[in-house]
């Protein structure tokens, strides 16, 4: 080929033009006839560093959900070249969140190229949020807007991150932040602020956004819908549930899909209304859908009602006995029972990811076993992983529960430490309160009290139980009606039925009477 076209072969980049026509020469050349004859190696080939691609290629394993080979790939690249492709970071950031690999985010933080690019910024603020870090997921939201790279995404994701945490001058705060910026709402920020406004029980404020958005000629999908009637099973509004589902859908023409009616069972079974649970699945079944989608919430209605019979049939008859999401609470509900037969079940099937070493640390914390926990501890660290704030505040309530409050109190300033605020999340002073009525030290207990209202932090049920439970009740300081507790009134509607169960004999007994049955979801007022 050299001879016949004068070393154009070697010699000129232009060979790779299908529509080269050299100048002596009235024939054009070839591409496939170059490397059909051509007896030398051809310069283009997949293993050669300067033509290979290794975004393409380390998105087609990521695509596959082959994670250990996109991260080969990375580390590969990290190693031999000069100049790594920034939307390599953006996929491998994308591998962590996904597996929760928080101290693994936190190492290739460090090896990033600065300044950080928009993608990178939302994989960062998207991945500390979705597990509760939510500190260190708006420090990096507010650096993206210091260096103006803010966009309609990473506010979508704030605005998320924020409100479910209940603080309403936070989320209106972002929300605000889109006119700001000339960024204009879509209708999934619409979808988010309605969904984040429904779960805090914010109803009023989900209609106004929900009105704006169709007032701005947005298509209603059935996604915002379903949020809907998510957040109304949740808060147990059953009557608003059904008027969304008689009135709502078909003047949307949008038709009731499989997960609204698992959202449905979710919350007739959160309430105790079980029978209500089994009508919504027989329609399920009838409809055609997949029944399998609604068996983690029976499971955990027979868990929390500890019918072990229920719980064994109920998994038996799944189609998935042994996926994460049921490890989740099973893994630590079979530990408990003594059954290491089921445990090492989950294990066999089960990935050994970062949910399932917590569903191991929660479990072994719940029986004493602190050696297997620290050895798990230990094992999921040095892969990347790490404990999630609501494992940290298992593990502080457990050795609580077992005497050992120095323990107890060196895990809750770690869970500190790592990034969970308590400003931000109200569980933490929950579990501090917890440990401060068992060990006697009202004064504690009182003062992150006072500091809850002075910040005007939003109260979750866990610390309503907690303080109830182990503050006022434990030393009987609701006898003499000195302590004001009406700040507390209604957060028993939100109590799940394992928890309602102590809290109406906490009643019976220290009050004299029985206010209500949680399976009529009366309402109890403490005063």
């Amino acid at each position: 080929i050299n001879a016949e076209y004068g070393g154009l072969a070697t010699r000129s980049p232009r060979l790779y033009d299908r529509s080269f026509k050299h100048p002596q020469k009235t024939r054009f050349l070839s591409f496939s006839r170059f490397f059909q004859l051509s007896p030398l190696t051809p310069i283009v080939h997949y293993t050669d560093p300067i033509f290979r691609d290794p975004y393409s290629e380390m998105k087609r394993f990521f695509n596959k959900n082959d994670y250990p080979t996109c991260e080969a790939i990375f580390k590969r690249e990290l190693e031999t070249s000069k100049l790594v492709d920034p939307r390599l970071y953006s996929i491998i950031l994308r591998i962590y969140k996904q597996e929760k690999r928080i101290t693994s985010i936190s190492n290739l933080v460090e090896k990033l190229p600065r300044p950080f690019q928009p993608k990178i910024y939302f994989e960062l603020v998207d991945s500390y949020g979705q597990i509760g870090y939510v500190d260190k997921a708006l420090s990096y939201l507010e650096q993206m807007k210091s260096e103006k790279q803010y966009s309609e995404h990473a506010l979508r994701v704030a605005i998320s991150i924020v409100g479910n945490t209940g603080n309403l001058e936070k989320f209106y705060e972002y929300w605000n932040e889109f006119p700001k910026l000339e960024i204009d709402r879509e209708s999934i920020a619409y979808a988010t602020a309605i969904y984040t406004s429904g779960l805090i029980g914010e109803w009023s404020l989900m209609l106004r956004f929900f009105d704006e958005m169709v007032n701005r000629g947005f298509v209603v999908q059935p996604h915002t819908l379903n949020s809907i009637v998510s957040t109304l099973a949740i808060h147990a509004e059953f009557s608003k549930m059904d008027e969304v589902l008689d009135l709502w859908y078909p003047r949307y023409g949008i038709t009731v899909g499989p997960y609204v009616y698992a959202s449905m069972i979710s919350g007739y079974l959160r309430y105790g209304e079980f029978d209500k649970a089994q009508l919504i699945l027989q329609r399920v079944k009838e409809l055609g859908f997949d029944p399998t989608i609604t068996d983690r919430y029976f499971l955990r209605y027979f868990m929390e009602t500890d019918d072990e019979e229920s719980v064994h049939s109920w998994k038996n008859q799944s189609v998935q006995p042994y996926s994460v999401s049921n490890a989740t609470f099973l893994i630590p509900y079979y530990l408990q029972k003594g059954d290491e037969t089921e445990v090492k079940n989950f294990l066999q099937v089960c990935p050994l990811n970062c949910t399932i070493y917590n569903a191991l640390i929660e479990g072994s914390a719940m029986i004493r076993n602190w050696d297997a926990m620290e050895r798990f501890i230990q094992e999921m660290r040095e892969v990347g992983y790490d404990l999630f704030p609501k494992t940290y505040r298992k593990i502080v309530e457990e050795y609580a529960r077992s005497g050992d409050f120095d323990y107890a109190m060196d895990y809750w300033q770690r869970a500190l430490d790592k990034g969970c605020n308590p400003y931000w999340d109200v569980s933490m002073y929950a579990s501090k309160v917890f440990v401060d009525g068992l060990r006697g030290n009202l004064n504690s207990a009182f003062e992150i009290v006072n500091v809850i209202k002075k910040q005007g932090i939003r109260l979750n049920v866990q610390f309503v139980k907690n303080f109830l439970s182990e503050v006022l009740v434990r030393h009987g300081l609701l006898e003499n009606g000195e302590v004001d507790v009406s700040w507390l009134k209604g957060y028993d509607r939100f109590l799940r039925l394992s928890e309602m169960g102590d809290f109406y004999r906490f009643v019976d007994v220290y009050r004299g009477k029985i206010v209500g049955c949680p399976l009529e979801r009366n309402r109890v007022l403490i005063n």
